[in-house]
């Protein structure tokens, strides 16, 4: 009896120790990923783009940017915005909005206040394209950091352009809110009353081989 009752005692101080060393381990854990996450979110900001990953010898992290919009007053946004709110918006049965993807997307950025005017012809000058070349990333440039990168570096702009790609993105972006919006009769603060837009960033580690 004897036995059983410190085998019993051993394994209960086993636990114990076990218990303690997955708090720790959790505690460290918690600890990298915030460094993680903090340095996915400025790499992020400072690209304009929704997913980061980060890759190790044995897998990866990976951080995703969620953006939700929801309407909170359909009336109201129908009398700030007008008709097109009728013919984008469709009222579900309960008493949800489906909400067209491109539309969608231009609200989200009105809200946000990401766009703003730019000479584009003369950003693009200044990297050193000339009026062919303009033309010809004008028609691809996306206001997308990676996708636009991709397209300097095809017409052969090399380095880092964050300035210049920063910039892109907002014309972009302006151009897609122009296309719906006559953004001097907004008002943008009665508007954010209509609307809910909800920002999130989730992360997730990876292990592409036994670690």
């Amino acid at each position: 009896m004897a036995y059983v009752e410190s085998a019993l005692a051993a394994k209960v101080d086993q636990a114990l120790k076990l218990e303690q060393s997955i708090k720790e381990q959790k505690k460290a854990l918690d600890k990298i990923k915030v460094e993680l996450q903090t340095a996915a979110l400025s790499d992020m900001e400072n690209k304009n783009i929704k997913q980061v990953q980060f890759f190790g010898t044995k897998g990866h992290f990976e951080a995703l940017y969620k953006e939700k919009l929801e309407i909170d007053n359909y009336r109201m946004l129908v009398r700030l915005l007008g008709d097109i709110v009728r013919d984008k918006v469709t009222r579900k049965v309960e008493v949800k909005f489906d909400i067209e993807n491109r539309f969608k997307a231009a609200l989200m950025t009105l809200l946000k206040g990401d766009y703003k005017a730019h000479d584009l012809d003369g950003l693009l000058a200044d990297l050193g394209l000339d009026g062919k070349a303009i033309k010809t990333a004008k028609k691809k440039l996306k206001g997308e950091y990676k996708a636009d990168k991709k397209t300097l570096e095809a017409l052969g702009i090399t380095g880092a352009c964050e300035e210049e790609l920063d910039a892109i993105h907002e014309v972009k972006n302006l151009e897609r809110v122009q296309r719906f919006f006559d953004l001097e009769a907004i008002d943008l603060a009665q508007l954010k009353k209509a609307l809910w837009l909800e920002e999130t960033l989730s992360v997730a580690l990876y292990a592409e081989e036994p670690v």
